[in-house]
């Protein structure tokens, strides 16, 4: 097996079983669209030799807010019109291996007829588990207590990404406790590199003056 066979497959097999579901393909992204709030999946395969290790990482929120954070991050008009899906909420397969809620941390596989076992775990496991518990955000105020309220930040896997999400919705639905919860986030990434400061940075510049 190789790997572009191994990548088709994956795809025409992802294909078959979400698009019933409403899924429409893009790439190797598959995302579904319901009341202005996005759900998608894609999976990541390795070539290693003889094997090809594969995961999958699985996605939401609300295309409102990902058009704002697209601005933020100096995307044109067209680019911005493109958009269909969204990434506020985030959950990836190794992710929920280490909080004991998956039975692997990836796929290892070798054979076709394993690509298809694991293909049906992890859409069975998608559209039963992950998307339910996306669909209980179904403001953007509650994406504002999933973000801000809780201790969520601190376990954080994507730290920059999540702190420009959170002040963005917070900024959006006028949490009053927008000013503290920057200084609180600005501590925490206190251990970031030039780069990532500087891209945070401007980033809180804009949500301060664009996000109203």
């Amino acid at each position: 097996m190789k790997a572009k066979e191994l990548r088709e497959y994956l795809n025409n097999s992802f294909k078959e079983k979400l698009i019933p579901f409403g899924f429409k393909k893009r790439g190797s992204n598959f995302y579904f669209l319901e009341k202005g709030k996005s759900y998608s999946i894609n999976f990541n395969s390795l070539n290693y030799d003889n094997s090809f290790p594969t995961s999958f990482s699985c996605f939401s929120g609300f295309i409102e807010v990902e058009k704002k954070y697209a601005e933020l991050l100096n995307k044109n008009e067209k680019e911005i019109a493109k958009i269909k899906s969204s990434g506020q909420l985030y959950i990836n397969q190794a992710l929920l291996y280490d909080q004991q809620k998956y039975s692997c941390k990836s796929y290892d596989l070798y054979t076709l007829q394993e690509a298809e076992k694991a293909v049906i775990e992890i859409v069975e496991y998608f559209i039963e588990r992950i998307i339910p518990n996306f669909k209980k955000i179904e403001t953007i105020n509650d994406l504002d207590v999933w973000y801000n309220t809780k201790e969520y930040m601190i376990n954080s896997r994507r730290l920059k990404v999540d702190i420009i999400y959170g002040l963005l919705v917070a900024k959006f639905v006028s949490n009053p406790n927008y000013e503290s919860l920057k200084s609180k986030y600005l501590k925490l990434s206190s251990h970031f590199g030039e780069w990532d400061k500087n891209e945070l940075n401007k980033a809180i510049v804009y949500i301060d003056s664009n996000i109203k």
